[in-house]
């Protein structure tokens, strides 16, 4: 069966929690009535998981290239030499 849109916002603001207390109390009650409603927020659930986690792993990407750039690239031996001697005078 195919979500409308009105369902997902209703259940993206369920998960979100910004759904007003009685939206809330509905949509609690559709979940127990609807098997199929409680796949669709599960579903939206993991969807919001992978995504979070997909983002995440972009940044450590963008990190680990910066990283690499910096202590690798000729142009900053300068730098490197300032944070080597900052953490060689223990």
């Amino acid at each position: 069966m195919r979500t409308s849109l009105r369902e997902i916002a209703q259940i993206e603001n369920y998960l979100n929690g910004t759904s007003s207390g009685e939206e809330r109390v509905l949509m609690e009650a559709q979940l127990l009535l609807h098997p199929s409603l409680r796949e669709d927020l599960e579903n939206q659930q993991l969807t919001y998981q992978v995504v979070k986690e997909y983002g995440r792993e972009k940044i450590r990407e963008k990190i680990r290239m910066a990283e690499q750039n910096v202590f690798t690239a000729p142009s900053y031996r300068g730098f490197r030499k300032k944070i080597k001697a900052i953490f060689s005078k223990t």
